[in-house]
């Protein structure tokens, strides 16, 4: 789930981490789903900024991508979710 974590980060869409992955966008969409339920998240731009806040989706020289996060991930904060350490049981 990791992994299709950081492609999520990495702003790629359900069929790039699929084809990255060799399994379907309804597969990586139903891992995408189960994520938000275990971060306890209800939009896809906040896995993406708590992601990010653990250093998942970056470059290999560490630079964040340079996608923009939806914005349903505006006025999110780490802190007033358990997200973050959520993040680290996957």
């Amino acid at each position: 789930m990791q992994e299709i974590l950081d492609g999520v980060a990495a702003g790629l869409t359900n069929a790039q981490i699929g084809r990255q992955m060799f399994l379907s966008a309804k597969t990586v969409a139903n891992n995408v789903s189960n994520i938000l339920a275990k971060l306890q998240l209800a939009e896809r731009g906040q896995a993406i900024v708590a992601a990010r806040d653990a250093g998942l989706g970056r470059r290999p020289d560490g630079a964040p991508e340079d996608r923009d996060a939806p914005s349903g991930a505006r006025g999110y904060s780490p802190r007033a979710s358990p997200s973050a350490r959520a993040l680290s049981r996957l």
